[in-house]
């Protein structure tokens, strides 16, 4: 149908190139579109004047399974936070990745009279010794490894062209089991692997540059956040008169009256100490200050030649094409980064987890002034909750206008976030050496491994999940026997266990899920046995706990536990300025959450 003329979108004035467009809606054999998903989707492929938006490349809805209540969502197949809180500020760049199902795309006809075309084999022909040309069946979206939607999302960047994210449960679907659902999380996490190796070793790709100098960009950012921890010249040269951009006479005299704003103010807050007492210069804090606002003013003085750039490519478009136009694009290079190195950072869980698990065993002392820890992590929780409830209320404010049925964050969204970071760290390291295995097979021995088959990995998955969250369980128990025995003597081991037993509770959810979710004994079945059959039995004390752990009045008291946690926080800072390191910890680490 999509094929006749008399329904081609062509030969219009917004179509100069007369692409002839279609769209092309995906939904997995488990979904359904709503009566009003196309009704509400194509919008989004035109400007405000009504004209056809060549630029979008595809729409994204989130994935909602009205089974999985979020009280009940444990292993969070929702996938809510990512959808409701990450893609909501992503989607301000345009810069939201496909999730395959509930996407739409704007696809191009190809010419009819053939279904194939020519690609360079990736494996060298044994006789000529040199790669030879192939004849391939032509494809529409990348389909080089599990994750084809990711894949194809970063084509549409680098190409100029961006996503539109609608914040409505325009589709249903039926969840997967437990086994299926981490066989899936496992697979992203390997085809993201597979996706880096193949977009980094692919330098003659289109386009791909632009990933290369944004890689080189955050690896300088992190390099300049490196020399701005570990110089302690305080006369040393700063970088701008090094360069020649200023001399130093011009430097001294710019910086003179605001180096005595900031002595004036750590002078007082030295004196209040608020500082701590490692240090018994104040002058020193000036230098840290002075240099950290160096740094600042140098990363908004690149970031304005960058608009400076991008808005002079804007102006020559049509000569420049090839290299971003505009702030966003930049952003969604950024997002695109992200999603091809987040596997990277698996190690922020386990970094963690160890950490106050050491903490609670060993002697340690932390060198902060309780005050002025108390304050810093009072500007971090006011900092956090603000970005998480402005947007929240950004888009339920906004899209409630078009439909009653938005997809709202809630507590238990982020509650079950914090579970995910926590389960899935060692599902992450598995599915790197898996995802390093399958690139070497389809980079040497040119084999496809773009499919999966049945379950995949699931059940070692499952296993793997099982497991370790068992032993965060049972770990607050052996610490607190330890504080018992003898790490009471020292003196962050009590706020130590505390944090453990926090980290526990919170994937207690998930591992009882896991352990004792397919319990089948009824409460009449159980009601009818005997004492003696009720402990000899292994599916009553399954019962016994799926009842004692997965209810609601459990659920409603577990999910505030983390967020009241962080609520108090700037308050236990008095107590120890272990929480207050703890802390800052805990937010670098769950930045890295998806």
């Amino acid at each position: 149908v999509a094929e006749r003329e008399e329904n081609q979108y062509a030969g219009r004035d917004d179509n100069p190139q007369n692409s002839a467009p279609c769209l092309f809606s995906i939904a997995d054999a488990r979904h359904q579109f709503q009566h009003d998903f196309m009704a509400s989707t194509i919008p989004y492929f035109f400007d405000p004047s009504g004209s056809l938006n060549l630029k979008v490349a595809f729409t994204q809805c989130p994935q909602h399974f009205h089974e999985s209540q979020d009280k009940t969502d444990y292993l969070d197949t929702n996938n809510a936070s990512f959808f409701r809180l990450n893609c909501m500020i992503r989607n301000c760049s345009g810069g939201v990745s496909s999730c395959g199902t509930n996407g739409t795309w704007m696809i191009s006809h190809k010419s009819p009279s053939t279904i194939w075309e020519h690609q360079r084999g990736r494996v060298r022909d044994r006789e000529t010794k040199s790669k030879i040309l192939e004849i391939v069946e032509r494809r529409t979206f990348h389909e080089s490894c599990k994750v084809e939607d990711t894949a194809s999302s970063l084509q549409a960047v680098v190409q100029g062209r961006h996503s539109q994210f609608i914040n409505r449960k325009l589709s249903y679907g039926m969840a997967k089991a437990a086994v299926g659902y981490l066989a899936a999380t496992q697979r992203w996490a390997e085809g993201g692997v597979v996706l880096s190796l193949q977009t980094l070793t692919s330098f003659r790709e289109q386009g791909h540059w632009m990933v290369f100098v944004t890689l080189l960009f955050f690896a300088a950012f992190v390099a300049s956040l490196l020399r701005l921890i570990n110089i302690d010249d305080a006369n040393a040269e700063w970088v701008v008169v090094k360069l020649g951009l200023l001399s130093s006479e011009t430097m001294e005299l710019l910086l003179t009256p605001l180096q005595k704003s900031v002595y004036w103010v750590i002078g007082h807050m030295f004196e209040a100490k608020l500082l701590g007492t490692g240090i018994k210069d104040p002058q020193v804090y000036t230098f840290m200050v002075m240099q950290f606002v160096m740094w600042l003013l140098m990363l908004v003085l690149c970031m304005f030649l960058l608009w400076c750039v991008t808005s002079f490519c804007k102006i020559f478009r049509r000569r420049c094409c090839t290299f971003p136009d505009q702030l966003r694009w930049c952003g969604r290079l950024l997002i695109t980064m992200d999603n091809l190195t987040y596997f990277v950072w698996f190690w922020t869980a386990f970094f963690w987890i160890g950490f106050n698990y050491y903490t609670a065993v060993t002697r340690s002392h932390y060198h902060f002034q309780f005050e002025g820890m108390m304050l810093f992590m009072g500007i971090v929780n006011i900092l956090n909750w603000g970005m998480i409830i402005s947007n929240a209320f950004r888009y339920s404010l906004s899209q409630s206008m078009e439909a009653n049925e938005v997809a709202h964050l809630s507590m238990d969204n982020i509650w079950r976030s914090n579970q995910l970071f926590y389960m899935t760290a060692p599902v992450q390291l598995f599915s790197i050496v898996v995802g390093f295995k399958e690139f070497l097979r389809w980079q040497f021995y040119g084999m496809d491994i773009s499919f999966w088959e049945g379950g995949d990995r699931g059940d070692t998955a499952t296993s793997i999940v099982k497991y370790w969250t068992l032993m965060l369980v049972i770990g607050p128990f052996v610490c607190w026997t330890c504080y018992a025995i003898f790490a009471h003597e020292y003196m962050n081991a009590w706020a130590a266990c505390v944090v453990v037993s926090i980290i526990g509770m919170d994937v207690l959810h998930p591992c009882a899920y896991l352990w004792v979710g397919d319990s089948k004994l009824t409460k009449d079945e159980a009601s009818k046995m005997s004492w003696k059959q009720a402990v000899t039995s292994p599916a009553w004390w399954k019962r016994q706990i799926y009842c004692l752990v997965l209810n609601d009045t459990l659920t409603g008291i577990l999910k505030y536990v983390g967020p009241a946690y962080f609520l108090l926080l700037p308050a236990m800072c008095l107590s120890t300025t272990y929480f207050g390191v703890n802390g800052a910890f805990m937010m670098v680490a769950q930045t890295q959450q998806r």
